[in-house]
């Protein structure tokens, strides 16, 4: 029997977080409402 061994990421091969302000956010949640509610994406 063979044991395999994963090794954990470290903390720095974790990519960082990705934020958006308020304008930006806005600007995308708009275009995906307006997307999912002319049927391309879906929700």
């Amino acid at each position: 029997m063979t044991a395999l061994t994963l090794p954990f990421p470290s903390a720095a091969a974790i990519a960082p977080a990705v934020s958006f302000d308020r304008a930006e956010l806005s600007a995308i949640l708009s275009l995906y409402g307006r997307m999912v509610a002319a049927g391309e994406w879906r929700d």
